[in-house]
């Protein structure tokens, strides 16, 4: 009977474990996301002149937004991470 009863705590700690698995998915699919963007970039900074056509595979605002959901997501990772330690 012990082994079908679920305590609240183990549905907490299988839920900020599911949780953190889903923010890192998340993570791993927006880096791989920005990731195409780093050589144009850095290209675009080390040229003294913008050149007409350099950048038009570049959305920087989409690049903006992604970088923000970014920081957001690993924001939510590291209180995930804590709410796991809490509830092991």
């Amino acid at each position: 009977m012990t082994e079908n009863k679920i305590t609240l705590t183990g549905l907490l700690a299988e839920t900020a474990s599911l949780n953190y698995q889903l923010l890192r998915l998340q993570i791993d699919q927006l880096e791989n996301e920005l990731i195409v963007c780093i050589d144009p970039l850095q290209a675009m900074l080390e040229t003294p002149e913008n050149k007409p056509g350099d950048t038009t595979d570049l959305n920087l605002p989409s690049i903006k937004n992604k970088l923000t959901r970014l920081q957001h997501l690993r924001f939510e990772l590291n209180q995930a991470d804590q709410l796991c330690r809490l509830a092991a």
